[in-house]
């Protein structure tokens, strides 16, 4: 068992059945800050890697440079479908790239990403004009 979340208060499995483990990662504090949540660790469901791979297979190579997408996020901000989730924009190769995450869930006190595909600039120039996103600057 190895403690991590809020304050070292919950204890969660080194890595959890249902998790891609290599792909386990902590947010950087520039994110945490959208968040209620003190959570700062990141998993990522085989699930949702299994949906990336049927639905969006162009997208599959990205997911593994989940990190770099963190840490060098352009822009992000909490989803106007409420519900604690994080967006998180980033363009690689002139192509821009979402990834959502359900932020702070309480009873694993890790944060989950729920999905991540390819955007259409229109979409983030939509959200950033709604005011649902702040840039990094």
């Amino acid at each position: 068992m190895q403690v991590i979340g809020c304050g070292g208060r919950v204890r969660v499995p080194e890595i959890f059945s249902w998790e891609d483990g290599p792909l386990r990662l902590n947010l950087p504090d520039s994110l945490l800050r959208f968040s209620s949540s003190c959570a700062r660790t990141l998993v990522v469901p085989k699930s949702v890697v299994g949906k990336i791979e049927v639905r969006h297979p162009t997208d599959v190579a990205m997911v593994r440079r989940l990190g770099e997408l963190f840490r060098g996020w352009e822009y992000a901000g909490l989803s106007p479908k409420g519900n604690q989730r994080l967006e998180v924009y980033r363009q690689f190769d002139g192509k821009w790239y979402v990834a959502v995450i359900q932020m702070g869930c309480r009873d694993l006190g890790v944060n989950v990403l729920v999905t991540f595909h390819q955007v259409y600039a229109r979409k983030v120039r939509s959200r950033v004009c709604g005011g649902n996103l702040k840039s990094r600057q």
